[in-house]
């Protein structure tokens, strides 16, 4: 489907003298003064037989290099020439951009050869133009009210450090975290802990890896198990706590004797690591 697309701009100056020669009965030389309205033209609304006579009218002033203009909500004219409308060879689609009654810029489109069968859509896709061209702030329009729109340079500062002075939701930027059977949580402000699972090796003097270094260890626990069956137990204790490693010595015990143990165990530890 081949679709032809008339494109005509003005500056503000030959718009103007245009509006000013428009005669009464609306169609002077070069210019058609449409009567498309917009009010009757809704999203999902029917497509009428005058719209579609009307849009094939605009057309037709365009393909002749005359300038169209269209009625706005408030009551004046507007070079819809400007705007861009498209319509195919074939009369199956039309669309075109253009402010709505509520001064809206919206997408249209309709299938004009379908006439009454046809249904509009009308999409927004822009804010009120009119209070863009109309309307300029002055200095004394931006106060510090509590709606107020505009961002101070004090707040943009503190906006910009939002990622380093403030902890995230999910804490990424406060702690580096290893979660592992053996791993650590490393907080911003120092706090280290780091926990483990061991296994076989020696049952004296047994050296286990921190996953990272201490610069000072608080805490170090361990697991115990009991057996109920013999009143036996297994326990773990330390033997010496370096930056970088720990020694266990570990026993088992039952009512008659206490020998040593391999059994393996969990183990967890709080210091910092600065």
């Amino acid at each position: 489907m081949a679709e032809e697309t008339k494109t005509l701009r003005h500056t503000a100056e030959e718009i103007d003298n245009a509006i000013d020669k428009l005669p009464s009965n609306g169609n002077a030389a070069g210019i058609y003064k449409s009567s498309l309205s917009f009010s009757s033209i809704v999203n999902g609304g029917n497509v009428t037989q005058e719209q579609v006579a009307e849009i094939n009218a605009i057309y037709e002033a365009w393909k002749s290099g005359r300038m169209v203009y269209v009625l706005d909500e408030k009551g004046g004219y507007y070079n819809l020439g400007v705007l861009n409308m498209q319509l195919a060879e074939d009369n199956s689609k039309c669309s075109f951009v253009a402010l709505n009654q509520d001064g809206v810029l919206c997408y249209y489109s309709c299938n004009p050869s379908s006439g009454v069968t046809g249904k509009w859509s009308v999409t927004p896709i822009g804010k009120d133009l009119f209070a863009l061209i109309e309307h300029t702030h002055k200095a004394s329009d931006v106060t510090e009210e509590k709606n107020k729109r505009f961002v101070t340079d004090e707040e943009k500062d503190e906006l910009s450090t939002l990622s380093t002075t403030y902890a995230k939701a999910d804490l990424s930027n406060a702690m580096t975290v290893s979660l592992g059977q053996n791993g650590y949580a490393k907080f911003n402000n120092g706090l280290l802990i780091q926990w483990g699972y061991f296994s076989a090796g020696a049952s004296n003097n047994q050296s286990i890896n921190f996953p990272v270094s201490f610069k000072s260890c608080f805490s170090l626990t361990f697991s115990s198990s009991t057996d109920n069956t013999d009143n036996s137990i297994w326990s773990v204790n330390y033997a010496a706590i370096y930056a970088s490693y720990f020694t266990v010595y570990r026993r088992y015990a039952n009512a008659g004797s206490v020998s040593p143990s391999s059994q393996s165990f969990r183990w967890i530890a709080i210091g910092s690591w600065k």
